[in-house]
């Protein structure tokens, strides 16, 4: 699931084999995560800049680990990959 919905479309063919969510808000991530717990995900990555703090968790999930992509001119993504709780 990716923050910034451009994020995925960047990456472009690599990605065309994947599924894929955007959830740029608070109740766009709740609605996403009740898309994948409908579909029995129990876990998930999430990508999102990295802005040097908290990561962010999706409704119901927890973060069981992080990693930081580096990108051009010192930004980087930072990349969780979320279990569903329960």
């Amino acid at each position: 699931m990716f923050h910034d919905p451009h994020l995925a479309r960047e990456a472009g063919v690599i990605l065309l084999d994947e599924q894929w969510l955007a959830a740029t808000g608070r109740d766009a991530r709740a609605e996403a995560a009740g898309v994948l717990e409908q579909a029995g995900l129990t876990e998930v990555g999430f990508v999102e800049h990295d802005l040097g703090g908290d990561p962010t968790v999706l409704p119901g999930w927890r973060v069981v680990d992080e990693t930081r992509v580096p990108l051009v001119g010192g930004h980087h993504l930072l990349v969780t990959t979320q279990s569903a709780v329960g």
